[in-house]
């Protein structure tokens, strides 16, 4: 089962070892990061700190709330409003 699969795209003509798989690869991906940092600049300064600080920095929620002297269920509430947000300008994007 697993050789079929593996097999499958060689055999249908796709070649993802490809140069030109490789390169779209990277076009959409670039693509992507741009669409996000858009989107992100489009934030407040301070959902632009709660974004950075989950997804970049990778602190948790808990932790975020210590630091800010406020409970964990706010910044996830302030986290939900933020993802909603990115969403709906992500998908503007598209």
């Amino acid at each position: 089962r697993q050789h079929i699969l593996s097999d499958y795209p060689n055999e249908n003509g796709i070649d993802f070892a490809s140069p030109a798989a490789d390169l779209l690869s990277v076009l959409i991906q670039q693509e992507d990061e741009e669409r996000i940092h858009s989107a992100i600049n489009q934030l407040s300064d301070k959902q632009k700190e709660l974004a950075e600080k989950v997804f970049f920095k990778g602190m948790t929620l808990t932790a975020i709330a210590k630091e800010k002297g406020v409970s964990q269920p706010a910044i996830t509430q302030q986290l939900a409003t933020v993802l909603k947000k990115l969403k709906k300008l992500l998908e503007k994007t598209l």
